[in-house]
């Protein structure tokens, strides 16, 4: 409960990042032990209405009780602060006295490259340029390469980080989530600049400046050497913007590989595979598998940090066009970007394309994510109530069939949790027309920490099906998408509910949610091993008759290229390689020349990671005896094929049960033929035998 409140009002001269403090520890004569702060504007003065800038409770060291905030103030605006005293019982104690600190424009602690902070591959960082100073400015155009670049001096405020390689390879920088209304720009030093600020910088290694009103920038294929330490600027077009929060990740370059303009040249995907579109009319198509029938994709482009992210989305076959999208991404990964949920796949090999939206510029760079789910009944169908984290809908397989009850406007709400390491790349995909039946849904899908706090919120407003349009552009279905990169292992939970744009028949029915990490499919966020299956060998085997060998591999992770290696047991091999994942068939045939019945025949499969599956099997060859019978009551040749080195009795007999008698002792020829005639055979010799000597 709270008591005894007091009003404070308060307008800034400049604008600056103000710390308000009630703390004793912050020096502040404040008797009251326990204290709630806010601060507000109003655009009635004191007579209303009050919008909340800023909470604080507990916010203090030595009094942990004791509220503070900190916040961006704006120059010539009156802010309102009331500060409560909490009490249990609410008896005057006596320990009313109260003070408050204002302290501004504290900039951040990596406010210079002298005092930067570190930043991890593949674990990102969120940081602020609020009450940070303008450092370090640029000249020069040198580190603004590639496509759809805008130079700029970098005048704003500016904090650093550095980044020391693991080893020697292309790198990318992203900074995300800075403030739309302002215009961020990247640079990377190739050494900490000391000097009066602001520093000029005249030789940057990389720079990224290019869109105004993005919320991202990047920069790509930055190549360092092991060991290379190197310093990363998060700074501003414009000196009077006052800054923003963000995050920022540095990653390994995967790049896509041209040409692969057709689906015969088409690049292996990997997770966040980076692309780009030059000339205008280039087509990016990408290996997406071969998977069983039915079989569910799911994509998403990020194309936020390009200039103008207007790409297209296709899954198609070598002839034809399963899904089409254009512009189904939320703010974050670009608003007319795509990404496409569900698409139902063929038994054929399938491809991604991406290339930009009517062929009218060059674009870069983007991302592509994209993960293949079992088909819509290998789901695990929501467990209700799920209404909120308590109780969220767990599974393994982190895939799942749901439905927002109606009436229209569905007040369902769905949660599922599902665990993640630190560093780990979620991919939560929804799609909106599961059975494609043209009975949409327009929902609003939401990505929360362990404590259920909003992380990444996606809401686009398209949600109509389109299974007749023009060749190429259909069919469609509404989906939603978000990508994260997890700084901490621990819970999420991925909330599923109505769109408030929703209306009529889209605001309640059915969906299909998939979670991957690493663009991976299951729990373990890690590449599977690929399994043989239904491996089949006939035994025994005639020699000099052609041996199959059918089987099937499967490998469900998206981006991987499989091999297969067959060993026969007679010194041959054949090495199969495919450049798809998914489901591959097995259909070989092998001679065996000599007969053995030691033989074995093992199949290794091999994932693009390196790891394997193997099966083996024995098989038994058998000699063949060929006889040829000349006319009648003259001699007979019998020869045995496939026999190896050394010395051989043939027998024969004219009776059954047989009485045998030697014909003839030879030895093997260099081609393993043993071959004998009889020249006196009677009317009723019809049965040969070998036998061997040693």
């Amino acid at each position: 409960r709270v008591a005894k409140s007091v009003w404070y009002r308060f307008t800034p001269s400049g604008n600056a990042v103000y710390t308000i403090s009630t703390c004793t520890d912050a020096g502040a004569s404040t008797t009251v032990g326990d204290t709630i702060l806010a601060v507000y504007t109003s655009s009635g003065g004191c007579n209303g209405p009050f919008a909340v800038q800023a909470e604080g409770d507990e916010d203090c060291g030595l009094n942990g009780s004791q509220a503070a905030v900190s916040l961006l103030l704006t120059a010539d605006t009156t802010y309102y602060i009331v500060v409560w005293k909490f009490c249990d019982d609410c008896v005057d104690d006596g320990e009313n006295s109260l003070q408050l600190i204002f302290d501004d424009s504290v900039p951040p602690p990596n406010d210079t490259c002298t005092s930067a902070l570190p930043i991890a591959l593949n674990l990102p960082v969120t940081g602020t340029t609020i009450g940070a100073n303008n450092s370090y400015e640029l000249t020069g155009t040198n580190g603004f390469w590639g496509q759809d670049q805008v130079v700029s001096p970098a005048r704003g405020r500016d904090v650093v980080y550095s980044f020391t390689a693991p080893r020697t390879g292309d790198y990318s920088i992203k900074a995300l989530h800075y403030d739309v209304n302002q215009d961020l720009v990247l640079y990377v030093l190739g050494a900490c600049s000391a000097g009066a600020s602001p520093v000029t910088i005249s030789n940057s290694l990389a720079a990224a400046n290019r869109s105004r009103v993005n919320s991202a920038e990047e920069i790509t294929g930055l190549h360092l050497t092991s060991g290379q330490k190197v310093w990363v600027v998060v700074d501003d077009h414009n000196n009077a913007n006052p800054g923003s929060s963000f995050t920022l990740e540095v990653t390994e370059t995967r790049r896509e590989q041209e040409p692969n303009d057709m689906p015969a040249q088409a690049s292996v995907l990997a997770c966040g595979i980076e692309g780009s579109i030059s000339p205008e009319t280039d087509a990016d198509f990408y290996i997406l598998g071969r998977f069983p029938a039915g079989s569910r994709a799911f994509a998403l482009v990020d194309a936020e940090a390009a200039r103008n992210p207007d790409l297209d989305l296709r899954v198609t076959t070598d002839v034809d066009t399963l899904q089409y999208d254009n512009d189904s991404n939320d703010i974050s990964f670009g608003e007319s970007a795509p990404n496409i949920a569900g698409t139902p796949l063929p038994a054929s090999s399938t491809f991604l394309l991406v290339n930009y939206n009517g062929n009218l510029r060059p674009s870069e760079p983007y991302r592509l994510y994209a993960v293949v789910q079992p088909p819509l009944e290998q789901a695990v169908v929501e467990t209700e109530p799920n209404d909120d984290p308590a109780n969220a809908t767990v599974a393994d397989a982190n895939y799942f069939y749901g439905t927002l009850k109606g009436p229209a406007p569905s007040t369902d709400v769905d949660t599922y949790a599902f665990s993640a390491a630190e560093g780990d790349l979620i991919f939560v995909s929804l799609d909106g027309d599961p059975h494609r039946t043209n009975s949409p849904i327009n929902a609003s899908l939401e990505l929360l920490d362990a404590s259920g706090n909003p992380l990444l919120s996606v809401n686009d407003a398209a949600s109509s099906s389109v299974t007749n349009g023009p060749p190429g552009f259909s069919p469609s279905s509404p989906s939603e998408g978000l990508v994260y990169r997890s700084p901490v292992e621990g819970v999420f939970f991925a909330r599923v509910s109505i769109s408030p744009l929703a209306a009529g028949q889209a605001a309640f029915g059915n969906y299909l949610l998939s979670i991957s990490k690493n663009c991976v499919i299951g729990s373990s966020g890690l590449n599977h091993r690929p399994a043989l299956t239904n491996v089949v060998l006939p035994s025994p085997v005639t020699a000099g008759t052609a041996v199959p060998l059918t089987g099937a591999v499967w490998d469900p992770d998206t981006g991987d290229a499989l091999s297969l290696v067959v060993t026969w047991g007679d010194g041959s091999t054949n090495l199969v390689e495919s450049p798809e994942p998914g489901l591959i068939e097995l259909n070989l045939t092998h001679e065996y020349l000599l007969p053995d019945t030691n033989y074995v025949v093992t199949v290794v499969a091999k994932d693009r990671a390196g790891n394997t599956a193997s099966v083996s099997r024995p098989i038994t060859i058998q000699p063949t005896a060929l006889v040829i019978t000349f006319a009648p009551g003259g001699p007979v040749q019998i020869g045995f094929q496939g026999r190896p080195q050394g010395r051989y009795r043939i027998e024969k007999a004219n009776t059954l049960p047989p009485v045998w008698s030697e014909l003839q002792t030879v030895t093997a020829d260099a081609t393993g033929k043993v071959l004998v005639t009889d020249t006196q055979p009677s009317p009723s010799s019809r049965y040969y035998r070998l036998v061997i000597l040693n």
